[in-house]
C-alpha cells in the first residue's frame, strides 16, 4: 500500500511536475504571443500616423504651391531680376504671407526658367541657381509634370537637409516659364518623429520610392539621401505593395525588429515603423528565465506558482498601464496630423470615439449620445443619406468604404472631412464591429476650390482669345479649338472636333500646298508661320496668318502641333494696295531718272563746251607767236622784192620757214582735237598723263596769269574708267584755282599738283595758295548750279563730283590749308562698278 502511495505519489508528482512545465510552457507562449501581436498593432498604429502626418504636411504644402501657382502670371517671370516695382512687392508679400502659414517651410520661392531664384520668401533674395537641380531638369522638360518631390538634399538656402516640392509655371503657350518651390526642412520629421515613444531600441524612418534616407529616429545623418542596397523593405516596395509588416534585422545598426511600412499615399514616400525585439520581448525574455529558474526548483513549485500568479497579475497591470500610453500617443499622433479614429461595436450599437473627433465635429463629450444615430446627426443634412448609403452598403458588400462629407457647425460654418471604415465579421459572416478613421481637410477643400477657381480663370483667358486658336493631336485628333473659330471661318467649335479634317478643308484649294509644306516643316523645326485663304461657311474668302509649332514632352515623343490663327484680310487688300502704288512709283522713279539722267549729259556737254572756249582761247595764244612771225616774214619778203634783194635762196629760206610755222599751227589743232575727241569704252589710263593732257590745254592761259604749276607725280598710278572725263574734272579745278588767283593778284600764285598710291587707291591733290574758300560757303561749292561767280553756271565742280562718284566710284573732298584751298580726289585702283 505504502509502495502503491509512493508510486502514486511519484506518479503524482512527476504528473505534477510535467503540468506545471506544460503550464509554463503555455504561459511563455501565450505572453509571447501576446507580446508580438501588441508590437505589431502599435507599430501598425505607429506606421499609419507617420503616413497621415507626412500625407498632411505634404498636401499642405501642395495646397500653398497651387495656389501660388494660381497667382503668379507668365509674364511676372520676364520681369528683369531684382526688379523693385509694385508687382515684384506684392508677390513677395504675397510669398512671406504664405510662408508664415506653413511652419514646416525652410523657404518658398518662385525659380525662372533658367533656374535662379527670381522671388523668394526671404527678406533678401538667394543668389541661388537650381539648374543642377534633378527635381529643376524634370519639370522644366515634363509639360505635363505635376507635383514634383525631390531626393533628400543639402539645400543652398537653408543649409540643411531638405525636400524640394515643387510645381511647373507655364507661358501662355504652354512653354517653360519656371516653377514654384518650397523647401521642406527635413529635420521637421525628425523633430515630429522624436516625440513619438518607440522604446529604447525603436525606429521611425521616412524614405523615397527608392528607399533613399530622408528622416530618421534615433538620428542617421550619415546616410542621408543615401540608398542601401537589398534594403530589407525592397522586396514589398518592388511588389507594389502599399502597407505591410514584416520581421528584420535593422542595416543600420543590425537591431533585430517587427517593421510595420506604408505608403504615404499615392506619393513616391514610403514610412517605417519599427519596434526592437529587445523591447517589446524584455519582458518575455525575463519571464522566461524566471520560469526556467522556478522549474529547477521543484521543491518551491508551490511557491513559484504563487509567486508566478503574482507576477502575472502585476504584469497585467503593467500591460494594461502600457496600453493606456500606448494610446495616449496615439492621440496625440492624432491630433498632430487632425486624424481621429472610431469604433462602432454592432452587437450593443456602442460608438466610441477618439478625442480628435470631438475636436473635429466640435462636440462635447459628455452630451454626445454614444450611437450610430447620434452620428448622423452631426453631419450635415443633405449628406447623411450618402453617408448612411455608404456604410450600410459596405456592411453589406463586405468592402471597405472611402468618401468626403460635410459637417454643419452649429455657427453655419460648414467643414469637410474624409472618412475611411472598415467592417470585421464573425466566421459566419456577420457583421461585429465597425473601425475607421476621420481627417479634417477644410482647408484643402478651401483651397481646391480656389485652383478650381484659377483654372476657371485660365479657361476664360483661353477661350476669350481674339484669334482662332487649335491644338492638334499626333494623329490629327483635335484636342482643343477656341471659340473664336466661329468668328473667323463661320464654322463652330464643336464642328472641328467633331470633323479634324475640316482645319484643313476650310483651306482654299489653290492654298493647300502651302499648308502641306509647312505641316513638313513645322514637325522638324521649333516654329514655323505661313500665309494662306480660307473659304468661309458663307462662301467668302479670308486672308489667314498661320503659326504654328510642335509640341513634344520631355521624352522627345511628338504630340502634335499648337496653331494660332490671325485674320488678315484687311492687311493684304492694303498690301495690294501698296503693291500697286510701289508699281507706279517704280514707273514714276525711272521716268525721273532718265530725264535726270539726261540732264547730266546735257551738264557735262555744257562743261565740254565751256572747256572748248577754254581750248580756243589756248589756240589763239599758242597761234598768236606763229602768225606774228609770218607778218613779219611776209614784210620781209615784200621789203627784199621792193629792194630788188630778193633771191631764190632767200625767197627758198623765207618759204621753208613759214611752212615750219604752218606745220606748228597745225600739230597744235591735231594736239586739241585728240584732246577733246569722246571716249567710246572704259579702260585703263595713267593718272600721271592725264594730268599732263589737262596742263597742256590750261597752261598757256596760267602763264599769261602769272600763275607757277608745280607738278609731284613720281610714279605710274594706273586706274580705270573714261581718261577724258577725268581730264575734264581736272580741268575744272584747275580753272577755278586759277580765277580764285586771279581775282586775288598774288605776286607769287601757285597751284601745286600730286599724285600718289595709298593701298588700293590713287589720291590726287590739287592745291592752290589763293586764300581759300570761305567757311559758309565750303559746303556748298559740290552742289548743283550753285556759284559765287557773276556768270557762273554753277555746273562746273557739281558735274566734277558726279563723275568721281557715279564713274569712278571714287570721292572728291575740298578743304582750307595752307593759304588756299585743298581739293582730294580718292580713286579705286581695280575697275569701277558702274558704268557712266
Amino acid at each position: 500500500m505504502n509502495t502503491r502511495i509512493s508510486r502514486f505519489a511519484l506518479v503524482a508528482g512527476v504528473t505534477g511536475i510535467a503540468g506545471l512545465f506544460a503550464l509554463l510552457s503555455l504561459s511563455l507562449y501565450n505572453e509571447y504571443r501576446a507580446s508580438v501581436d501588441r508590437a505589431q498593432v502599435e507599430a501598425e498604429n505607429l506606421s499609419r500616423v507617420l503616413e497621415e502626418n507626412a500625407l498632411a504636411t505634404i498636401r499642405n504644402v501642395d495646397l500653398v504651391l497651387r495656389d501660388v501657382q494660381g497667382q503668379v502670371r507668365p509674364e511676372d517671370m520676364r520681369i528683369p531680376l531684382g526688379s523693385d516695382t509694385t508687382r515684384t512687392r506684392e508677390l513677395h508679400r504675397m510669398l512671406q504671407q504664405r510662408f508664415a502659414g506653413i511652419p514646416e517651410f525652410g523657404g518658398l520661392n518662385l525659380v525662372d526658367a533658367q533656374g535662379q531664384y527670381h522671388y523668394s520668401a526671404y527678406d533678401t533674395l538667394p543668389a541661388i541657381n537650381v539648374t543642377d537641380r534633378h527635381y529643376f531638369q524634370h519639370l522644366r522638360d515634363t509639360p505635363r509634370a505635376g507635383l514634383e518631390i525631390s531626393e533628400a538634399l543639402m539645400s543652398r538656402s537653408i543649409g540643411k537637409w531638405a525636400l524640394v516640392v515643387a510645381r511647373r509655371l507655364q507661358n501662355e503657350d504652354g512653354s517653360f516659364a519656371g516653377l514654384a518651390h518650397a523647401v521642406l526642412g527635413l529635420d521637421y520629421f525628425q523633430h515630429f518623429y522624436s516625440a513619438l515613444n518607440v522604446g529604447p531600441h525603436g525606429t521611425l524612418v521616412l524614405r523615397d520610392k527608392d528607399l533613399r534616407l530622408l528622416a530618421r529616429y534615433p538620428a542617421g545623418e550619415p546616410f542621408m539621401g543615401r540608398q542601401i542596397p537589398g534594403h530589407h523593405g525592397a522586396p514589398s516596395v518592388a511588389q507594389g505593395l502599399k502597407h505591410g509588416v514584416y520581421h528584420a534585422r535593422g542595416q543600420v545598426d543590425g537591431i533585430a525588429r517587427l517593421y510595420s511600412f506604408r505608403q504615404v499615399g499615392d506619393l513616391p514616400l514610403y514610412v517605417f515603423a519599427g519596434i526592437a525585439e529587445d523591447d517589446y520581448l524584455a519582458d518575455w525574455r525575463q519571464h522566461m528565465a524566471y520560469f526556467g529558474a522556478a522549474a529547477l526548483v521543484i521543491s518551491l513549485v508551490v511557491a513559484g506558482l504563487v509567486l508566478l500568479s503574482r507576477r502575472a497579475l502585476v504584469e497585467q497591470e503593467r500591460m494594461l498601464t502600457e496600453l493606456v500610453r500606448s494610446e495616449a500617443r496615439l492621440k496625440e499622433s492624432q491630433y498632430l496630423a487632425h486624424l481621429g479614429s472610431w469604433e462602432l461595436d454592432l452587437v450593443g450599437n456602442r460608438l466610441a470615439w477618439s478625442d480628435e473627433i470631438f475636436q473635429i465635429f466640435e462636440i462635447d463629450p459628455t452630451r454626445f449620445g454614444a450611437s450610430y444615430d447620434a452620428f448622423l446627426n452631426a453631419i450635415h443634412p443633405d449628406d447623411r443619406d450618402m453617408v448612411n448609403q455608404a456604410y450600410t452598403g459596405s456592411v453589406v458588400s463586405r468592402t471597405p468604404y472611402d468618401i468626403v462629407h460635410r459637417l454643419l457647425m452649429p455657427d453655419g460654418r460648414i467643414k469637410f472631412v474624409h472618412e475611411r471604415c472598415e467592417t470585421f465579421y464573425d466566421t459566419a459572416g456577420k457583421p461585429l464591429r465597425s473601425a475607421g478613421t476621420v481627417q479634417d481637410i477644410s482647408e484643402q477643400k478651401r483651397a481646391e476650390a480656389a485652383l478650381r477657381e484659377s483654372e476657371e480663370r485660365f479657361r476664360t483667358m483661353a477661350d476669350y482669345t481674339y484669334d482662332w486658336e487649335y491644338w492638334q493631336g499626333p494623329n490629327q485628333e483635335m484636342w482643343y479649338v477656341t471659340p473664336s473659330c466661329e468668328r473667323v471661318t463661320g464654322y463652330a467649335q464643336e464642328e472641328f472636333i467633331a470633323d479634324p479634317g475640316l482645319v484643313y478643308r476650310v483651306i482654299h484649294p489653290d492654298d493647300r500646298h502651302l499648308m502641306d509644306e509647312h505641316v513638313h516643316d513645322s514637325t522638324y523645326q521649333d516654329s514655323a508661320a505661313v500665309d494662306f485663304r480660307i473659304v468661309r461657311k458663307d462662301g467668302e474668302i479670308r486672308w489667314l496668318a498661320h503659326a504654328c509649332r510642335a509640341v513634344h514632352w520631355h521624352d522627345e515623343k511628338f504630340m502634335g502641333r499648337r496653331a494660332s490663327n490671325r485674320d488678315i484680310t484687311d492687311r493684304k487688300q492694303l498690301e495690294m494696295e501698296l503693291g500697286e502704288l510701289n508699281r507706279n512709283l517704280e514707273l514714276r522713279v525711272e521716268e525721273e531718272v532718265a530725264k535726270n539722267r539726261e540732264k547730266d549729259h546735257i551738264l557735262i556737254q555744257q562743261s565740254r563746251l565751256a572747256a572748248m572756249g577754254e581750248m580756243i582761247h589756248n589756240i589763239a595764244h599758242q597761234w598768236r607767236q606763229p602768225l606774228n612771225a609770218l607778218s613779219v616774214l611776209l614784210a620781209n619778203i615784200k621789203d627784199d622784192y621792193d629792194y630788188h634783194e630778193l633771191t631764190a635762196d632767200s625767197l627758198e629760206d623765207a618759204t621753208s620757214r613759214a611752212r615750219k610755222l604752218l606745220q606748228r599751227m597745225s600739230t597744235t589743232i591735231d594736239d586739241f582735237r585728240d584732246f577733246f575727241r569722246p571716249d567710246h569704252e572704259p579702260g585703263e589710263f595713267d593718272v600721271g598723263q592725264s594730268v599732263e593732257d589737262a596742263l597742256f590745254v590750261i597752261e598757256a592761259s596760267l602763264a599769261n596769269n602769272n600763275i607757277r604749276v608745280e607738278r609731284n607725280v613720281t610714279q605710274k598710278i594706273v586706274v580705270y574708267g573714261f581718261s577724258n572725263q577725268f581730264v575734264q574734272v581736272l580741268l575744272n579745278l584747275l580753272s577755278n584755282a586759277k580765277e580764285a588767283l586771279s581775282q586775288g593778284n598774288k605776286p607769287d600764285a601757285l597751284i601745286r599738283i600730286a599724285a600718289t598710291q595709298s593701298g588700293e587707291e590713287a589720291v590726287i591733290t590739287i592745291e592752290d595758295n589763293g586764300g581759300g574758300i570761305e567757311a559758309d560757303i565750303l559746303p556748298k561749292i559740290f552742289e548743283p548750279y550753285f556759284t559765287t561767280k557773276e556768270q557762273g553756271s554753277g555746273i562746273g565742280l557739281y558735274m566734277s563730283k558726279m563723275i568721281i562718284e557715279r564713274n569712278f566710284n571714287g570721292k572728291i573732298e575740298a578743304v582750307n590749308a595752307g593759304q588756299g584751298a585743298l581739293i582730294t580726289i580718292t580713286l579705286p585702283l581695280r575697275k569701277a562698278e558702274t558704268s557712266p
